[in-house]
């Protein structure tokens, strides 16, 4: 277990992680045209739509923004490569934040009341996991740092969370790219992955939930 002094050492970290998520989201409003920007430097466009993926969502910024705005303004294969790389590399931070620095500060608050929570075997984990990935209306930010507290194991949590993350990621870039290209059966492709990730989800969170009882 780590000791509240290992919290207290990140905690400079943390404040320079987010000032650095709020000077970001601060350039993101300033009223640039970051898309005619992006256009017209598509490589250095892409590494700046992946850095921001990466920081912004850690203070709030909603992800989905970035998954419409990649579908409007890459190529299926770019948008989906930056997109893939932004979320591993986000997850893997908010997962981080949340295990170093919150996790033993809320676990002495939470575990009295609800110590299961803090006593998962793998198959909970998964189960968990899945289930809070498939709720509609949980910011993806909260997602994150609340597997990160619970101490989801990082693998499982990676691996879960990225894939059905993707699969929405895949669906409105194909969606967005459909729309705009005058394409319907992309734009009907990308309907069907988001549907697939949402109800694959809940089927498998179920069949798991039944298998443990």
């Amino acid at each position: 277990m780590k000791t509240p002094a290992t919290s207290v050492r990140w905690l400079p970290w943390t404040l320079a992680l987010l000032g650095l998520a709020a000077l970001c989201w601060a350039l993101v409003l300033w009223g640039a045209d970051w898309r005619a920007f992006i256009e017209a430097h598509p490589e250095a466009g892409a590494a700046v739509f992946c850095g921001l993926m990466i920081v912004l969502p850690l203070v709030g910024f909603p992800i989905s923004a970035f998954y419409v705005f990649a579908g409007l303004t890459f190529s299926v294969p770019v948008a989906l490569a930056a997109g893939g790389v932004g979320l591993a590399a986000n997850m893997s931070l908010g997962y981080l934040l949340a295990r170093t620095v919150w996790r033993e500060p809320l676990r002495r608050r939470l575990e009295p009341r609800w110590p299961r929570l803090f006593a998962l075997d793998r198959n909970a984990c998964a189960q968990v996991t899945l289930l809070v990935r498939a709720v509609p209306g949980v910011p993806f930010t909260a997602q994150n740092y609340l597997l990160g507290v619970l101490a989801v194991p990082f693998g499982l949590y990676l691996a879960l969370s990225w894939a059905v993350q993707f699969v929405f990621l895949t669906g409105v870039v194909l969606t967005t790219r459909g729309v705009m290209d005058k394409d319907g059966a992309q734009a009907l492709w990308g309907g069907l992955a988001v549907a697939v990730a949402l109800i694959g989800t809940r089927l498998v969170w179920r069949r798991w939930k039944r298998n443990s009882i």
